[in-house]
């Protein structure tokens, strides 16, 4: 059952006009105020039944980030997606989207490291979350269309140092649907990622929504300035399962990361990808 109530599509989008608002005229009071700049060119080729689907070069993303912090207690976050784009509604080869927009409120809850994120969120399920880290974008789980990168929602996030823990509510459908795309029913997301060592970590996600249910495992190596990454994700609509699995080396250079990538899914198709990072941070 899909909603049909335009006050619904204005809301979601007041949403996140008044979150960009109260951070831009924050910076005027806030303890720090963080700018922030990420670039990802990359280099793509794509196979699909022994035929190449796709061979060539774009910038995949680039990140304009705002982060305010009001007080220790109360953070919020505004960053806008410019890409190199072939949809026929983006002008000029490019697109330019809102990625994030939400506030955080820091140990709410009084044992152990928390905090609460509520706006345009993250998607904490499998490796999807790791920007910062050696997933090439778009994560496997978002390619495959497990999830989408972000969504409309509440999160809670927990640490002891050790163990990581994520419990989500968001409607389901992504940053880019609103209104009568969005059904009634939202989907729930339960994350948990254990730092083993300095050397090793692993984690498992859980994913339940209208359409399907969805897990993943998953298992991080860091050796110097290498790391890897190895992920297997499964899908279930109507008792059929659907599996894949990813792997991603990656190494680290001062402000630059070489990173690459290897994904299968069904045995139907596979993807090789490999790119650059550059990040620059103004504070």
């Amino acid at each position: 059952m899909k909603k049909n109530n335009s006050f619904y599509n204005v809301f979601t989008k007041q949403i996140v006009i008044a979150i960009f608002i109260v951070l831009l005229t924050g910076s005027l009071f806030a303890e720090k105020t963080e700018l922030s700049m990420l670039l990802w060119s990359r280099y793509t080729v794509a196979q699909a039944d022994d035929e190449i689907t796709e061979n060539g070069f774009a910038l995949k993303r680039g990140y304009l980030t705002i982060k305010q912090t009001f007080t220790d207690k109360i953070k919020g976050r505004f960053t806008t997606d410019i890409c190199s784009s072939d949809e026929d509604l983006d002008a000029s080869g490019a697109s330019l989207k809102v990625k994030y927009a939400y506030l955080e409120f820091v140990d709410l809850v009084p044992f152990g490291k928390n905090k609460l994120q509520t706006g345009l969120i993250k998607s904490y399920f499998g490796g999807s979350p790791d920007y910062k880290g050696i997933i090439v974008d778009p994560a496997f789980v978002i390619y495959e269309r497990i999830i989408p990168s972000v969504d409309y929602g509440v999160a809670y996030l927990g640490s002891n140092g050790i163990v990581n823990y994520v419990l989500e509510i968001v409607n389901g459908e992504g940053y880019k649907n609103s209104g009568s795309n969005v059904d009634t029913e939202p989907a729930f997301i339960g994350d948990v990622k254990v730092k083993a060592s300095r050397i090793i970590s692993f984690g498992g996600s859980y994913l339940t929504k209208k359409e399907f249910d969805a897990v993943s495992g998953l298992v991080d190596f860091k050796f110097g300035k290498l790391d890897a990454r190895f992920e297997f994700v499964q899908k279930t609509i109507d008792s059929e399962n659907e599996t894949g699995y990813s792997v991603t080396p990656a190494l680290n250079l001062s402000k630059f990361q070489l990173t690459g990538r290897y994904d299968c899914w069904q045995d139907s198709h596979k993807r090789i990808v490999a790119g650059e990072i550059g990040r620059a941070v103004q504070q």
